[in-house]
């Protein structure tokens, strides 16, 4: 298999036309992250959605993930999320490494991909429908089952909901950000992909060496395998770093939401991405009904709001799912109107009320929610958006100030946190150490791995063993080095779309409580955002 020229297909929804286009220039990107942020700047002016994969995707095993590049209608800024399910293959096998969505089309419209091009459909009968009929009215007529992936927004987004996710195949999501409120901006309710067409392998012994050695390093995941991102909870609780209703305090003292006990009571099948033996998504059963869950989801629409019953969480993250919207932005909106509002934290029946009534939109607070919360001193948000639930300390809010990670697939500060506790902090190591992990993040992002997978994809040794056996011809100098340029190239994008890390408050409320290193310091947090500036983002191009 010889370098790939990466092939994108482009959607103009305005006017229901596709054009297929090579991009040569882009080979030296490498792949996934580095072509959707240079397609992302070239078509800029068009408020593109781009979606990439890299030179690996499911041609090894744990590199099934796709890279969106788009403008959050959250923040307004520059965000990249990572999605997951079988998309990425079968845009492969229909002959492309990624899309570039332009323009808004005149009614909602359901888009199908395939070989050929592009087929635009119009898609008033989704309209209105909760996330698990549109996925069952979709499946029962577009494409041909197992050769198929699917891509939707739900309800929500159709409401001008800001925080609704993108949801892929069911149980995947690029889940932050607002990739399904940006598709129905464009009246773009979903994309269907399917597709046959093989490639071939030059060098077959090297990539069957290559890709052995990947099963081997993939088995050492066994315990996120079993229990998924939720196992995150039991250290986060030994730290005492889980936030509790609103970040009132940060000590968890239930352990009916661990993992192995959340399992046993709610029972549940697990599902992987593909071609990824690791299956790290998992599911519970209620009403009949399957439902992904992850830590985020369980933490935010549990502690946060007191809740420690695995029944009332799972019946909150169904009824967030049902809707289309992401469940750690609502989780931490509700703890907010709870404690703004003096409502009583824990009520299962008070969050299903404000779900429906945010959903709805007729009353005035739901209306002002609608974006998420607003920059306020109690209210737990950074960088413009939700935080993510870890309170560890100061490298996983300083990356979420930065907007460098809104996920716990994509934010490195909450683990960069544990290699600290009981460590003296430095500001300059501090902001050093998180630009580092960004820039190993950022090879991986360029394959496109899953992040996950943390320190196989981050790897250039494997990086480079894995584009060798596939005729790549890059260097272990050359893929950091494209790696650091890349993250640069975001930093700078971000600067382009109005992002200003100084312009960032960290709200009251993360200093009050005693996060795992301690109470926060403002001052170094400053001082962080500062060093970062100076000698990062104003570099950046």
């Amino acid at each position: 298999m010889p370098q790939i020229t990466p092939t994108f297909l482009h959607l103009n929804l305005t006017t229901q036309t596709f054009e297929v286009k090579s991009y040569e220039e882009l080979i030296p990107k490498v792949g996934g992250l580095g072509w959707a942020l240079s397609l992302f700047e070239k078509f800029q002016g068009e408020e593109p959605i781009v979606l990439s994969l890299g030179p690996l995707n499911n041609i090894f095993p744990g590199v099934s993930k796709i890279v969106a590049v788009f403008r959050s209608p959250q923040t307004g800024g520059l965000i990249t999320s990572l999605g997951g399910g079988f998309f990425s293959r079968f845009l492969r096998f229909a002959g492309y490494q990624g899309l570039v969505i332009t323009g808004k089309a005149p009614a909602t419209t359901l888009v199908s991909v395939d070989e050929e091009g592009a087929n635009f459909r119009q898609a008033q009968f989704l309209v209105g429908l909760e996330v698990p009929k549109v996925f069952e009215q979709i499946f029962s007529s577009e494409g041909v089952p197992s050769r198929r992936s699917v891509m939707i927004s739900g309800p929500a987004a159709e409401r001008d909901i800001t925080f609704a996710p993108l949801y892929v195949d069911e149980f995947f999501s690029f889940a932050r950000g607002g990739l399904g409120s940006a598709f129905a901006s464009k009246n773009l309710k979903g994309l269907v992909v399917s597709g046959a067409k093989s490639e071939s392998i030059v060098d077959k012994r090297r990539y069957d060496e290559v890709f052995l050695g990947l099963m081997k390093r993939l088995k050492g995941y066994q315990e996120l395998s079993r229990f998924g991102t939720l196992r995150n909870l039991a250290v986060e609780k030994k730290i005492t770093a889980v936030p509790f209703e609103n970040l009132g305090e940060s000590a968890f003292i239930f352990d009916r939401l661990l993992a192995p006990k959340f399992l046993e009571e709610m029972g549940g099948e697990r599902v992987s991405c593909s071609g990824c033996p690791v299956g790290c998504i998992h599911l519970f059963r209620l009403d009949k009904e399957f439902v992904f869950y992850d830590y985020e989801g369980v933490v935010a629409l549990g502690p946060l709001l007191g809740i420690a019953d695995p029944i009332e969480v799972g019946r909150l993250i169904k009824r967030s799912w049902a809707l289309g919207m992401d469940p750690t932005s609502l989780g931490v909106i509700l703890a907010y109107v709870t404690e703004k509002e003096g409502l009583n934290f824990g009520s299962l029946d008070t969050y299903l009320t404000l779900i429906e009534a945010l959903f709805e939109g007729k009353e005035s607070w739901s209306k002002e929610l609608r974006g998420g919360l607003p920059p306020d001193s109690e209210a737990l948000t950074l960088g413009g958006m939700e935080f993510l639930p870890y309170f560890n300390g100061y490298a996983s809010v300083l990356s979420q100030m930065l907007r460098l990670g809104a996920t716990t697939e994509e934010n490195r500060g909450f683990i960069l946190d544990l290699e600290l506790l009981d460590k003296e902090i430095d500001p300059r190591d501090v902001v050093s150490r998180l630009v580092a992990e960004e820039e190993k993040k950022t090879l991986s992002e360029l394959l496109v791995g899953c992040g996950y997978l943390v320190g196989i994809f981050e790897d250039p040794a494997v990086a480079f063993a894995a584009l060798e056996a596939l005729g790549g011809s890059f260097s272990h100098e050359g893929l950091m080095s494209t790696a650091k340029e890349v993250f640069l190239q975001k930093l700078a994008l971000q600067r382009l779309l109005g992002f200003n890390p100084l312009d960032v408050k960290i709200p009251k409320k993360f200093l009050k409580v005693p996060s795992a290193q301690g109470f926060l310091k403002e001052k170094k947090l400053q001082e962080m955002v500062g060093i970062y500036t100076d000698e990062i983002f104003e570099s950046s191009g």
